[in-house]
């Protein structure tokens, strides 16, 4: 590759770093469940869907090679929160009897993405929602709501993946979590109000199926637009 690159880890849709790719950047998305597949864009950049699990052997290496020496502009992390979140803690007992080291695992998924940050010297950040990883590791830098950045996108927007869930210009409530590192500039709000009491993430949604935590992890596009405009230096 020979164009600036944005890290994307745990990431299947693609969606957190889709403003970075229209810029021009090649755009590389990490996660257990990705097909591995290149798809060009007209701005030159490329996204690569990556399939990589963090707890394989070399999964740090791995993505240093298809880095490649590129220079990463930017690393965005989504580890999984199952075993982590808050809202989940009634479980952790059961789970724990079934797997002392259950959230140490959960948590080396949070480090592999703060130590890859820092070999490449790129600004980070790692979300979660309300979490253990508050106690785990540190608190978190910043805590905001999706609606909060639904000002970035247009007035005719609906979800390109989810319409019938996801509601347009990302008007929900859901308290998410950021800890960052290395210069990431946190992007000034464009906050709208929420279209109703509960998302119909909670509402429409039930049960752990793998497409419930598909809806349910899928990033926010305002605030994807947000982190771009604020940290976006140059094309390049």
């Amino acid at each position: 590759m020979d164009r600036d690159c944005v890290v994307c880890l745990y990431e299947h849709s693609g969606l957190s770093a889709r403003p970075w790719l229209e810029a021009g950047y090649n755009v590389l998305c990490f996660d257990k469940a990705n097909q591995p597949t290149i798809d060009p864009h007209p701005s030159g950049g490329s996204m690569w869907m990556i399939p990589w699990d963090a707890h394989s052997e070399g999964a740090f290496t791995d993505v240093i090679e298809f880095v490649n020496g590129d220079h990463v502009a930017m690393l965005l992390a989504f580890p999984p929160c199952d075993d982590l979140a808050v809202s989940g803690a009634k479980h952790f007992a059961a789970k724990l009897s079934r797997d002392p080291n259950f959230q140490h695992r959960a948590m080396e998924r949070v480090f592999v993405a703060e130590t890859l940050a820092n070999h490449f010297n790129a600004p980070y950040a790692i979300e979660n929602p309300v979490s253990a990883i508050s106690t785990l590791w540190r608190k978190p830098d910043y805590v905001w709501s999706p609606n909060q950045y639904g000002g970035y996108l247009p007035v005719d927007d609906e979800h390109p993946l989810y319409p019938d869930i996801i509601e347009p210009r990302d008007q929900y409530r859901k308290a998410t979590c950021y800890w960052i590192g290395n210069g990431f500039k946190v992007p000034p709000r464009k906050p709208l109000p929420p279209l109703q009491p509960l998302s119909n993430m909670y509402t429409k949604l039930g049960g752990s199926s793998e497409r419930t935590k598909r809806i349910r992890n899928s990033s926010p596009r305002g605030m994807a637009r947000a982190i771009f405009e604020a940290n976006h230096k140059r094309q390049p």
